[in-house]
């Protein structure tokens, strides 16, 4: 099992990049759902107000770190995290290392427009993988039985999910964790919008110095502003908790 740390109350493991894709197609193996779980401290303040999602953000197969905020908090404990896994490059690495095999992919989510725009781009960038289905994220929950079922008769090995809103995409997967018959299951928020190409992402060094959150910002500053005064909340809170 994977070492691991515990910042208010969730557990996120202590993983590389390269571990955290071998333990996924790990679970490809499995014949039950594992949930992965990419932690940032937006996740950890929302688990404060809410012990269902706790429960779930716990409940994860695996955990990584995912936001600049996760790093700091564990320095206060005096580990490091040994790598940042941000989702949505995490997502585009485990898609890029699933091409030429057997295991293909189910995406779950954004608009239509955009989701399109993301799947043409997607096969683009990795022209032998498997996209076994997708679908997207609007929709109200009395079709949720007949998207259970496209995506189980699918036969994906993998979901990923952007649903987008804050807790929605986590809560929507262990809800139906039992009838879904993925092997692996991810949340990705709003990086099918980035796929699609609707989104830019950071420049590179923007992203390794762990400020493309700013970045985001400052495209989408009414969707995302709110979330930035919540962190240095969250820094307090995991610099009290040491």
């Amino acid at each position: 099992m994977f070492r691991s740390i515990t910042i208010l109350g969730i557990t996120v493991h202590l993983v590389t990049k390269q571990e955290a894709l071998d333990a996924v197609f790990g679970f490809f193996q499995d014949t039950k759902l594992n949930i992965i779980h990419t932690i940032n401290p937006e996740f950890i303040l929302n688990s404060l107000e809410d012990n269902e999602y706790k429960e779930i953000l716990n409940s994860a197969s695996l955990a990584v770190a995912d936001g600049i905020g996760i790093l700091k908090a564990a320095k206060y404990q005096k580990i490091t995290v040994p790598e940042r896994i941000g989702g949505c490059d995490f997502a585009l690495d485990i898609m890029d290392k699933m091409q030429g095999t057997d295991y293909s992919v189910y995406i779950l989510g954004a608009s239509q427009t955009n989701l399109d725009a993301a799947i043409k781009n997607l096969r683009a960038k990795f022209p032998i993988l498997k996209i076994a289905g997708f679908h997207n994220g609007y929709f109200s929950d009395s079709d949720d039985e007949a998207i259970i079922k496209e995506i189980n008769d699918s036969k994906a090995n993998l979901l990923l999910v952007g649903m987008g809103g804050i807790k929605k995409q986590e809560t929507w997967v262990y809800k139906y964790k039992e009838q879904l018959k993925v092997q692996a299951s991810m949340g990705i928020g709003g990086s099918i919008d980035v796929y699609s190409g609707n989104i830019k992402r950071a420049p590179v060094l923007i992203q390794k110095m762990g400020f493309e959150w700013l970045f985001r910002t400052l495209q989408e500053p009414k969707k995302r502003l709110k979330r930035i005064y919540r962190l240095p909340l969250f820094l307090w809170y995991a610099f009290r908790e040491r």
